[in-house]
């Protein structure tokens, strides 16, 4: 992979990552009864706050469309030239942000269009919602199960002070991640934990598009 090529890849990781930290905005925006991944939540709260909020939850879904492919791709481009390096950590740690962004783009779906679509119909809104925080608790498992393959693997690729970042924040979001799979309320912890890593990523992918070295 050319030089460009790459720089390339780390720019679609860094505004995919710029976007995301947009759609975080707007799930701060929302209740947190209703927009947390929680899979013990009173449902019925959950949907009124559906129907008070049904304007905002189609932008989260049209953000999140735009957003975590661009990271996708990036992160796929990322993998093989990770490979072609012989840096297998990093390569696999891609792979699984990949993973993670993939998952998330239909998180953001099932939030933004089947929630809305789903209101009035209790069977059809727990579905979606279970689905909504099943899918978030896998996804943040694997964005944060990412950054700790790609901080055992940093040289020439982040700071110090970014990998041991990379590292406490990936071990935080992973650990809320299965914690939501477990039926355990993290959402709190879990989305100021992900809006940090997203940041840590941007700054990540900025560093290497523009050869930063600090």
């Amino acid at each position: 992979m050319s030089d460009a090529t790459m720089r390339t890849s780390w720019l679609h990781l860094a505004l995919g990552s710029a976007g995301v930290i947009g759609v975080s905005v707007l799930y701060f925006l929302s209740p947190p009864e209703l927009v947390g991944a929680n899979l013990g939540q009173d449902l019925a709260l959950a949907e009124s706050l559906a129907v008070a909020n049904g304007q905002l939850l189609p932008w989260i879904g049209v953000a999140g469309i735009v957003a975590d492919p661009a990271i996708a791709i990036g992160a796929f481009a990322l993998a093989s030239s990770f490979i072609e390096r012989r840096m297998e950590r990093a390569a696999l740690g891609m792979y699984w942000l990949a993973t993670a962004a993939i998952i998330f783009t239909l998180v953001d779906l099932v939030l933004g269009f089947g929630v809305p679509a789903a209101v009035g119909v209790p069977a059809a809104f727990a579905l979606v919602k279970h689905t909504f925080d099943a899918l978030t608790g896998a996804a943040s498992y694997a964005y944060g199960v990412s950054a700790l393959m790609l901080a055992r693997e940093s040289d020439g690729l982040a700071s110090r002070a970014l990998s041991r970042a990379l590292l406490v924040v990936g071990a935080l979001v992973a650990a809320a991640g299965v914690s939501v799979l477990l039926r355990v309320n993290a959402a709190l912890p879990l989305g100021a934990g992900l809006t940090v890593l997203t940041t840590l990523y941007s700054w990540l992918g900025l560093r290497n598009a523009s050869g930063t070295t600090s």
